[in-house]
Protein backbone atom coordinates (compact mmCIF):
# COMPACT_ATOMS: atom_id res chain seq x y z
CA UNK A 1 0.00 0.00 0.00
CA UNK A 2 1.00 3.21 -0.95
CA UNK A 3 2.17 5.60 1.75
CA UNK A 4 -0.45 8.10 0.39
CA UNK A 5 -3.34 5.29 0.74
CA UNK A 6 -2.48 4.53 4.45
CA UNK A 7 -2.84 8.33 5.43
CA UNK A 8 -6.29 8.10 3.33
CA UNK A 9 -7.22 5.09 5.25
CA UNK A 10 -6.41 6.12 8.52
CA UNK A 11 -8.02 10.05 8.26
CA UNK A 12 -11.18 8.12 7.08
CA UNK A 13 -11.12 6.34 10.40
CA UNK A 14 -10.94 8.26 12.71
CA UNK A 15 -13.22 11.30 10.71
CA UNK A 16 -16.77 12.25 10.98
CA UNK A 17 -19.48 10.86 9.01
CA UNK A 18 -19.78 14.14 7.36
CA UNK A 19 -15.91 14.48 6.40
CA UNK A 20 -16.07 11.22 4.74
CA UNK A 21 -19.59 11.94 3.15
CA UNK A 22 -17.86 14.82 1.98
CA UNK A 23 -14.81 13.62 0.70
CA UNK A 24 -16.83 10.74 -0.89
CA UNK A 25 -19.10 13.65 -2.59
CA UNK A 26 -15.44 15.36 -4.02
CA UNK A 27 -14.29 11.92 -5.07
CA UNK A 28 -17.36 11.20 -6.92
CA UNK A 29 -17.45 14.78 -9.25
CA UNK A 30 -13.58 13.89 -10.18
CA UNK A 31 -14.87 10.48 -11.58
CA UNK A 32 -17.77 12.21 -13.38
CA UNK A 33 -14.68 14.42 -14.93
CA UNK A 34 -12.19 11.77 -15.73
CA UNK A 35 -15.02 9.00 -16.53
CA UNK A 36 -17.22 10.94 -19.42
CA UNK A 37 -18.46 9.52 -21.98
CA UNK A 38 -16.10 10.42 -24.58
CA UNK A 39 -13.12 9.81 -22.70
CA UNK A 40 -14.16 6.19 -21.71
CA UNK A 41 -15.70 5.69 -25.63
CA UNK A 42 -12.03 6.02 -26.60
CA UNK A 43 -10.59 3.89 -24.56
CA UNK A 44 -12.95 1.28 -25.80
CA UNK A 45 -11.79 2.02 -29.14
CA UNK A 46 -8.13 1.59 -28.01
CA UNK A 47 -8.68 -1.94 -25.83
CA UNK A 48 -10.12 -3.69 -29.58
CA UNK A 49 -7.26 -2.03 -31.50
CA UNK A 50 -4.45 -2.85 -29.29
CA UNK A 51 -5.89 -6.54 -28.93
CA UNK A 52 -6.58 -7.07 -32.31
CA UNK A 53 -2.91 -5.49 -32.99
CA UNK A 54 -1.56 -8.27 -30.64
CA UNK A 55 -3.14 -11.50 -33.12
CA UNK A 56 -4.07 -13.30 -30.23
CA UNK A 57 -6.80 -16.04 -32.17
CA UNK A 58 -4.56 -18.99 -32.19
CA UNK A 59 -3.06 -18.97 -28.43
CA UNK A 60 -3.43 -22.29 -27.02
CA UNK A 61 -6.00 -22.38 -23.76
CA UNK A 62 -3.42 -23.19 -21.08
CA UNK A 63 -5.26 -21.76 -18.34
CA UNK A 64 -6.74 -18.25 -17.45
CA UNK A 65 -5.93 -14.53 -16.79
CA UNK A 66 -8.07 -13.54 -14.06
CA UNK A 67 -8.99 -9.59 -13.49
CA UNK A 68 -10.00 -10.20 -9.76
CA UNK A 69 -12.23 -7.59 -7.67
CA UNK A 70 -10.45 -4.98 -5.50
CA UNK A 71 -9.63 -7.55 -2.95
CA UNK A 72 -8.95 -5.09 0.21
CA UNK A 73 -9.05 -6.66 3.12
CA UNK A 74 -12.83 -8.33 2.01
CA UNK A 75 -13.58 -12.00 2.95
CA UNK A 76 -15.85 -12.03 0.10
CA UNK A 77 -13.37 -10.83 -2.58
CA UNK A 78 -10.72 -13.70 -1.58
CA UNK A 79 -13.30 -16.36 -1.69
CA UNK A 80 -14.34 -15.86 -4.86
CA UNK A 81 -10.71 -15.62 -5.89
CA UNK A 82 -10.37 -18.83 -4.29
CA UNK A 83 -13.14 -20.30 -6.27
CA UNK A 84 -11.15 -19.98 -9.93
CA UNK A 85 -8.45 -20.91 -7.95
CA UNK A 86 -10.20 -24.01 -7.17
CA UNK A 87 -12.34 -24.34 -10.32
CA UNK A 88 -9.62 -23.43 -13.23
CA UNK A 89 -7.15 -26.40 -14.17
CA UNK A 90 -3.57 -25.17 -15.34
CA UNK A 91 -2.06 -21.81 -15.29
CA UNK A 92 -3.41 -18.81 -13.61
CA UNK A 93 -2.36 -15.17 -14.03
CA UNK A 94 -4.16 -13.08 -11.47
CA UNK A 95 -4.25 -8.81 -12.11
CA UNK A 96 -4.75 -7.20 -9.14
CA UNK A 97 -4.62 -3.85 -7.47
CA UNK A 98 -1.78 -2.84 -6.15
CA UNK A 99 -3.21 -2.24 -2.87
CA UNK A 100 -4.82 -5.67 -2.11
CA UNK A 101 -4.55 -7.72 0.28
CA UNK A 102 -5.05 -11.45 -1.45
CA UNK A 103 -3.84 -14.69 0.33
CA UNK A 104 -2.11 -16.13 -3.22
CA UNK A 105 -0.72 -19.23 -3.73
CA UNK A 106 2.69 -19.13 -4.51
CA UNK A 107 2.41 -20.97 -7.90
CA UNK A 108 -0.12 -18.51 -8.75
CA UNK A 109 1.36 -15.72 -11.13
CA UNK A 110 0.12 -12.25 -10.12
CA UNK A 111 0.78 -8.60 -11.95
CA UNK A 112 -0.38 -4.97 -11.14
CA UNK A 113 -3.59 -4.64 -12.86
CA UNK A 114 -4.21 -0.95 -11.14
CA UNK A 115 -3.90 1.34 -14.07
CA UNK A 116 -6.05 -1.30 -16.49
CA UNK A 117 -8.85 -0.89 -14.49
CA UNK A 118 -8.60 2.60 -12.85
CA UNK A 119 -5.83 4.42 -14.82
CA UNK A 120 -5.72 6.30 -17.85
CA UNK A 121 -2.86 7.47 -20.65
CA UNK A 122 0.45 5.80 -21.04
CA UNK A 123 0.11 4.08 -17.79
CA UNK A 124 -2.91 2.21 -18.88
CA UNK A 125 -1.62 1.88 -22.67
CA UNK A 126 1.34 -0.15 -20.46
CA UNK A 127 -0.53 -2.00 -18.61
CA UNK A 128 -2.70 -3.32 -21.44
CA UNK A 129 0.54 -4.77 -23.02
CA UNK A 130 1.39 -6.61 -19.80
CA UNK A 131 -2.39 -7.79 -19.76
CA UNK A 132 -2.34 -9.25 -23.47
CA UNK A 133 1.31 -10.61 -22.66
CA UNK A 134 -0.61 -12.77 -20.15
CA UNK A 135 -3.52 -13.58 -22.75
CA UNK A 136 -1.04 -15.27 -24.86
CA UNK A 137 0.51 -17.49 -22.28
CA UNK A 138 -3.23 -18.24 -20.84
CA UNK A 139 -5.28 -18.50 -23.62
CA UNK A 140 -8.67 -17.69 -21.66
CA UNK A 141 -9.73 -14.29 -19.65
CA UNK A 142 -12.29 -14.03 -16.53
CA UNK A 143 -13.17 -11.10 -14.99
CA UNK A 144 -14.61 -11.09 -11.49
CA UNK A 145 -18.25 -8.92 -12.17
CA UNK A 146 -19.58 -9.24 -8.74
CA UNK A 147 -21.17 -6.03 -7.75
CA UNK A 148 -18.46 -3.74 -9.77
CA UNK A 149 -19.60 -4.99 -13.33
CA UNK A 150 -22.43 -2.90 -13.52
CA UNK A 151 -20.82 0.63 -12.17
CA UNK A 152 -23.31 0.58 -8.84
CA UNK A 153 -19.38 2.02 -7.18
CA UNK A 154 -17.48 3.39 -10.28
CA UNK A 155 -18.86 3.58 -14.09
CA UNK A 156 -15.39 4.02 -15.22
CA UNK A 157 -14.24 0.36 -13.89
CA UNK A 158 -17.32 -0.92 -15.12
CA UNK A 159 -17.23 0.52 -18.63
CA UNK A 160 -13.13 -0.68 -18.91
CA UNK A 161 -14.24 -4.16 -17.26
CA UNK A 162 -16.84 -4.78 -20.06
CA UNK A 163 -14.47 -3.44 -22.66
CA UNK A 164 -11.43 -5.55 -22.18
CA UNK A 165 -13.73 -8.29 -22.43
CA UNK A 166 -15.13 -6.92 -25.95
CA UNK A 167 -11.55 -6.42 -27.03
CA UNK A 168 -10.54 -10.13 -25.75
CA UNK A 169 -13.45 -12.06 -27.59
CA UNK A 170 -13.31 -9.98 -30.75
CA UNK A 171 -9.76 -11.53 -31.00
CA UNK A 172 -10.64 -15.07 -30.04
CA UNK A 173 -10.10 -15.38 -26.53
CA UNK A 174 -11.88 -17.53 -24.56
CA UNK A 175 -13.84 -14.85 -22.40
CA UNK A 176 -15.86 -14.48 -19.17
CA UNK A 177 -17.35 -12.41 -16.80
CA UNK A 178 -18.06 -14.15 -13.35
CA UNK A 179 -21.24 -14.59 -12.25
CA UNK A 180 -22.56 -10.88 -10.73
CA UNK A 181 -25.28 -8.62 -10.36
CA UNK A 182 -27.19 -6.18 -12.10
CA UNK A 183 -28.38 -3.26 -9.84
CA UNK A 184 -31.66 -0.82 -11.33
CA UNK A 185 -30.84 2.65 -13.08
CA UNK A 186 -27.96 1.23 -14.79
CA UNK A 187 -25.91 3.90 -16.49
CA UNK A 188 -26.53 4.13 -20.34
CA UNK A 189 -22.66 3.52 -21.17
CA UNK A 190 -22.28 0.72 -19.00
CA UNK A 191 -25.01 -0.78 -20.72
CA UNK A 192 -23.98 -0.12 -24.31
CA UNK A 193 -20.40 -1.93 -22.98
CA UNK A 194 -22.15 -5.08 -21.57
CA UNK A 195 -24.14 -5.42 -25.12
CA UNK A 196 -21.58 -4.73 -27.03
CA UNK A 197 -19.41 -7.34 -25.01
CA UNK A 198 -22.25 -10.21 -24.92
CA UNK A 199 -22.56 -9.51 -29.08
CA UNK A 200 -19.10 -10.04 -29.21
CA UNK A 201 -19.20 -13.52 -27.79
CA UNK A 202 -17.86 -12.87 -23.94
CA UNK A 203 -19.51 -15.43 -21.70
CA UNK A 204 -21.70 -13.39 -19.32
CA UNK A 205 -22.79 -15.09 -16.05
CA UNK A 206 -25.31 -13.09 -14.02
CA UNK A 207 -25.55 -14.94 -10.35
CA UNK A 208 -29.24 -14.21 -9.61
CA UNK A 209 -32.76 -14.44 -10.91
CA UNK A 210 -33.26 -10.99 -9.93
CA UNK A 211 -30.04 -9.55 -11.96
CA UNK A 212 -31.03 -11.64 -14.80
CA UNK A 213 -34.39 -10.08 -15.26
CA UNK A 214 -33.14 -6.52 -14.83
CA UNK A 215 -29.69 -7.22 -17.40
CA UNK A 216 -32.20 -8.72 -20.11
CA UNK A 217 -34.52 -6.01 -20.01
CA UNK A 218 -31.80 -3.21 -20.23
CA UNK A 219 -29.20 -4.90 -22.95
CA UNK A 220 -32.22 -6.61 -24.69
CA UNK A 221 -29.91 -9.71 -24.48
CA UNK A 222 -30.26 -12.93 -22.43
CA UNK A 223 -27.55 -13.89 -20.11
CA UNK A 224 -26.50 -16.75 -18.81
CA UNK A 225 -28.68 -17.44 -15.40
CA UNK A 226 -25.95 -18.82 -12.60
CA UNK A 227 -25.03 -18.33 -9.06
CA UNK A 228 -22.64 -16.90 -7.38
CA UNK A 229 -19.16 -18.54 -7.59
CA UNK A 230 -18.23 -18.96 -3.88
CA UNK A 231 -21.33 -21.43 -4.19
CA UNK A 232 -18.79 -23.97 -6.12
CA UNK A 233 -16.10 -23.52 -3.34
CA UNK A 234 -15.48 -26.27 -1.11
CA UNK A 235 -11.65 -27.13 1.08
CA UNK A 236 -9.35 -30.51 0.46
CA UNK A 237 -9.32 -29.68 4.12
CA UNK A 238 -11.52 -28.29 6.66
CA UNK A 239 -10.04 -25.36 8.88
CA UNK A 240 -10.59 -25.49 12.69
CA UNK A 241 -12.94 -22.14 13.17
CA UNK A 242 -11.42 -19.01 14.46
CA UNK A 243 -12.63 -19.26 17.90
CA UNK A 244 -14.39 -22.20 19.84
CA UNK A 245 -17.78 -21.51 21.25
CA UNK A 246 -19.39 -24.01 23.82
CA UNK A 247 -22.85 -22.60 24.11
CA UNK A 248 -25.26 -22.41 20.89
CA UNK A 249 -24.67 -19.17 19.17
CA UNK A 250 -25.42 -16.58 16.47
CA UNK A 251 -22.96 -14.92 14.10
CA UNK A 252 -23.54 -11.57 13.77
CA UNK A 253 -21.50 -8.94 11.39
CA UNK A 254 -22.28 -5.16 12.01
CA UNK A 255 -21.36 -3.89 8.48
CA UNK A 256 -19.04 -0.90 8.57
CA UNK A 257 -20.50 0.11 5.08
CA UNK A 258 -23.94 0.51 6.35
CA UNK A 259 -22.57 1.97 9.54
CA UNK A 260 -20.82 5.00 7.41
CA UNK A 261 -23.85 5.91 5.72
CA UNK A 262 -26.41 5.69 8.72
CA UNK A 263 -26.97 4.48 12.38
CA UNK A 264 -28.78 1.28 13.19
CA UNK A 265 -26.97 0.19 16.04
CA UNK A 266 -30.04 0.08 18.18
CA UNK A 267 -31.85 -1.95 15.55
CA UNK A 268 -28.58 -4.31 15.91
CA UNK A 269 -28.72 -4.11 19.53
CA UNK A 270 -32.50 -5.29 19.14
CA UNK A 271 -31.13 -8.53 17.55
CA UNK A 272 -28.45 -8.91 19.73
CA UNK A 273 -30.98 -8.75 22.83
CA UNK A 274 -33.45 -11.63 20.83
CA UNK A 275 -30.44 -13.97 20.94
CA UNK A 276 -29.78 -13.69 24.59
CA UNK A 277 -32.97 -14.01 25.39
CA UNK A 278 -33.37 -17.07 23.81
CA UNK A 279 -30.21 -18.42 25.17
CA UNK A 280 -27.57 -18.05 21.98
CA UNK A 281 -24.23 -16.43 22.07
CA UNK A 282 -24.03 -12.91 20.22
CA UNK A 283 -20.58 -13.86 17.93
CA UNK A 284 -19.26 -11.00 16.26
CA UNK A 285 -17.11 -11.38 12.92
CA UNK A 286 -16.10 -8.79 10.75
CA UNK A 287 -16.08 -9.67 7.04
CA UNK A 288 -14.41 -6.70 5.55
CA UNK A 289 -12.15 -4.02 7.13
CA UNK A 290 -11.66 -1.41 4.49
CA UNK A 291 -11.23 2.17 3.70
CA UNK A 292 -15.16 3.76 4.11
CA UNK A 293 -16.31 0.08 4.98
CA UNK A 294 -14.31 -0.82 8.57
CA UNK A 295 -16.00 -3.58 10.48
CA UNK A 296 -13.43 -3.84 12.89
CA UNK A 297 -14.47 -0.69 14.11
CA UNK A 298 -18.03 -0.93 13.18
CA UNK A 299 -17.88 -3.98 16.30
CA UNK A 300 -15.85 -2.30 18.01
CA UNK A 301 -18.24 1.01 18.31
CA UNK A 302 -21.21 -1.25 18.34
CA UNK A 303 -19.65 -3.53 21.61
CA UNK A 304 -20.36 -0.11 23.92
CA UNK A 305 -23.93 -1.12 23.60
CA UNK A 306 -23.61 -4.41 24.23
CA UNK A 307 -21.62 -3.78 27.53
CA UNK A 308 -24.09 -1.32 28.55
CA UNK A 309 -27.27 -3.79 28.50
CA UNK A 310 -25.22 -6.04 29.50
CA UNK A 311 -25.47 -8.68 26.98
CA UNK A 312 -22.89 -11.01 26.28
CA UNK A 313 -20.74 -11.65 23.38
CA UNK A 314 -17.41 -12.46 21.85
CA UNK A 315 -16.19 -10.41 19.46
CA UNK A 316 -13.30 -11.12 16.73
CA UNK A 317 -11.04 -8.42 15.60
CA UNK A 318 -9.36 -9.38 12.61
CA UNK A 319 -10.31 -11.12 9.33
CA UNK A 320 -9.86 -15.14 8.75
CA UNK A 321 -10.09 -16.62 5.52
CA UNK A 322 -12.89 -18.07 4.04
CA UNK A 323 -12.95 -21.48 5.05
CA UNK A 324 -12.13 -20.80 8.72
CA UNK A 325 -15.83 -18.08 8.70
CA UNK A 326 -17.39 -20.98 6.53
CA UNK A 327 -16.46 -23.51 9.76
CA UNK A 328 -18.19 -21.05 12.50
CA UNK A 329 -21.01 -20.13 10.48
CA UNK A 330 -21.58 -24.52 10.14
CA UNK A 331 -22.29 -24.70 13.89
CA UNK A 332 -24.19 -21.50 14.26
CA UNK A 333 -27.86 -21.30 14.80
CA UNK A 334 -28.45 -18.35 12.41
CA UNK A 335 -25.86 -15.64 10.82
CA UNK A 336 -27.32 -11.84 10.70
CA UNK A 337 -25.00 -10.14 8.19
CA UNK A 338 -24.69 -6.43 5.90
CA UNK A 339 -22.35 -8.48 3.79
CA UNK A 340 -23.97 -10.42 1.40
CA UNK A 341 -20.75 -13.47 0.88
CA UNK A 342 -20.77 -13.80 4.49
CA UNK A 343 -24.60 -15.27 3.77
CA UNK A 344 -23.35 -17.44 0.87
CA UNK A 345 -20.50 -18.62 3.16
CA UNK A 346 -23.09 -19.48 5.89
CA UNK A 347 -26.16 -20.69 3.40
CA UNK A 348 -23.69 -23.44 1.88
CA UNK A 349 -23.20 -25.10 5.30
CA UNK A 350 -27.09 -25.17 5.63
CA UNK A 351 -27.16 -22.25 8.02
CA UNK A 352 -29.81 -19.51 7.50
CA UNK A 353 -28.85 -16.29 6.95
CA UNK A 354 -30.86 -12.60 7.57
CA UNK A 355 -29.30 -10.25 5.41
CA UNK A 356 -29.33 -6.11 5.17
CA UNK A 357 -29.81 -5.95 1.70
CA UNK A 358 -27.45 -3.05 -0.21
CA UNK A 359 -27.03 -2.52 -3.72
CA UNK A 360 -30.02 -4.58 -4.93
CA UNK A 361 -28.03 -7.83 -4.81
CA UNK A 362 -29.24 -9.35 -2.02
CA UNK A 363 -33.15 -10.05 -2.91
CA UNK A 364 -32.66 -12.22 -5.90
CA UNK A 365 -30.12 -14.43 -4.01
CA UNK A 366 -32.57 -15.42 -1.21
CA UNK A 367 -34.95 -15.51 -3.66
CA UNK A 368 -33.78 -17.92 -5.86
CA UNK A 369 -32.68 -19.59 -1.92
CA UNK A 370 -36.51 -19.88 -1.34
CA UNK A 371 -36.04 -17.28 1.65
CA UNK A 372 -36.98 -13.96 0.03
CA UNK A 373 -38.31 -12.63 3.68
CA UNK A 374 -34.88 -12.87 5.28
CA UNK A 375 -33.87 -9.97 2.95
CA UNK A 376 -34.17 -7.05 5.20
CA UNK A 377 -33.33 -3.07 4.17
CA UNK A 378 -31.34 -1.22 6.22
CA UNK A 379 -32.50 1.69 7.63
CA UNK A 380 -33.34 3.24 11.19
CA UNK A 381 -36.39 0.45 12.85
CA UNK A 382 -35.05 -2.65 10.36
CA UNK A 383 -34.93 -4.25 13.76
CA UNK A 384 -38.19 -5.45 14.27
CA UNK A 385 -37.84 -7.24 10.54
CA UNK A 386 -34.17 -9.04 11.56
CA UNK A 387 -35.88 -10.10 15.10
CA UNK A 388 -38.48 -11.50 12.59
CA UNK A 389 -36.47 -13.57 10.28
CA UNK A 390 -33.67 -14.58 13.36
CA UNK A 391 -37.30 -15.69 15.51
CA UNK A 392 -38.33 -17.71 11.87
CA UNK A 393 -34.59 -19.67 11.17
CA UNK A 394 -34.78 -20.47 15.03
CA UNK A 395 -38.51 -21.72 15.50
CA UNK A 396 -38.53 -23.57 12.30
CA UNK A 397 -34.98 -24.91 12.03
CA UNK A 398 -36.14 -28.28 10.31
CA UNK A 399 -37.63 -26.96 7.76
CA UNK A 400 -35.46 -24.07 7.12
CA UNK A 401 -32.52 -26.21 6.67
CA UNK A 402 -34.37 -28.66 4.59
CA UNK A 403 -34.99 -25.43 2.36
CA UNK A 404 -31.77 -24.71 2.19
CA UNK A 405 -30.44 -28.34 1.22
CA UNK A 406 -32.84 -27.82 -1.70
CA UNK A 407 -32.03 -24.40 -2.64
CA UNK A 408 -28.44 -24.10 -2.08
CA UNK A 409 -28.68 -27.70 -4.18
CA UNK A 410 -29.93 -25.54 -6.98
CA UNK A 411 -27.73 -22.68 -6.92
CA UNK A 412 -24.58 -25.02 -6.49
CA UNK A 413 -25.69 -26.36 -9.78
CA UNK A 414 -26.04 -22.78 -11.29
CA UNK A 415 -23.09 -21.95 -9.80
CA UNK A 416 -20.70 -24.36 -12.14
CA UNK A 417 -21.59 -22.22 -15.29
CA UNK A 418 -18.86 -19.98 -13.97
CA UNK A 419 -16.72 -22.42 -14.92
CA UNK A 420 -18.03 -24.35 -18.28
CA UNK A 421 -15.64 -25.26 -20.87
CA UNK A 422 -12.67 -24.55 -17.72
CA UNK A 423 -12.87 -27.28 -15.46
Amino acid sequence: MSIYSKLKEQAKSTAPRGIIRLAKAVRGRYLSVRDRDTVLRRIMAADRASVEAAHLGDVEKTGMTVIASTGMSNIGDQAMLDSIMANTPGSIEVGVKAESTYRIPAGVKTFDATSLIYGSGSARRKALGVWVESLRKTGRLGIVGADIIDGGYQRGVAVKSWSLAAAAAHAGIDTRIFGFSWGENVDPLVIDAARAALEAGVRVIVRDSVSARRFAKDTGLEPIFGADMVFSLDWESEPEPPVAVTSPYVLVNVSGLIASRMDISDDMLRVCSECAQRGRTVVLVPHVANVGGDDIAAINAFTEKLDEANIDYIALDTLYSPAQIAMLAREADCVVTGRMHLAILAMNQLTPAVVLATHGKVEGLLTDVGLPSYAVNPEPGCGEALEVGIADAMDHTEERTAQLRKGVGLLRQRSQENFVGVC
